[in-house]
């Protein structure tokens, strides 16, 4: 969800308008932000791979990664961003 989004903890979330989807995004910052999210979200275990990537041309972000759940499966996400 986005930071400020749920009413009862407006701290809780990604800040996808301060720091991802903005002009040049710093990628390290989104990598850390991501595995943050992804490691403190309730059901995962462990974080087995992360990867970000930024076409400048296209102006898009992505981000895969694959998690360990706690049941010992395992979750795979990829999404694309588009970035102003």
């Amino acid at each position: 969800m986005f930071k400020g989004e749920w009413f009862l903890d407006t701290r809780v979330g990604v800040p996808y308008y301060d720091s991802i989807l903005i002009k040049n995004p710093d990628l390290v910052v989104i990598r850390s932000i991501f595995r943050n999210a992804i490691l403190s979200t309730p059901g995962i275990a462990n974080l087995d791979a992360l990867t970000t990537a930024f076409d400048a041309a296209s102006r898009k972000l992505t981000v895969e990664f694959t998690a360990i759940k706690e049941d010992g499966g395992t979750l795979d996400f990829s999404k694309e961003f588009i970035i102003q």
